[in-house]
């Protein structure tokens, strides 16, 4: 699994997609730019697990 988990005291446990979990297999930039390219534009059934996968990402940067 290319996600490691969090805890968090208000938040609880969740997922966070990591530039090292990534990184070893694939570029972590071009990675993020075509996820945000399907969860714009893809099939429907893609979007929602691009925009999850999306959103991990964007909550390890924050």
């Amino acid at each position: 699994m290319f996600v490691s988990s969090v805890d968090s005291s208000d938040r609880g446990r969740y997922f966070v997609l990591k530039r090292e979990n990534v990184g070893t297999f694939l570029d972590f930039e071009s990675v993020m730019k075509r996820l945000a390219e399907i969860a714009a534009s893809g099939p429907p059934e893609l979007r929602v697990r691009a925009m999850e996968l999306l959103a991990m990402a964007n909550m390890e940067r924050h």
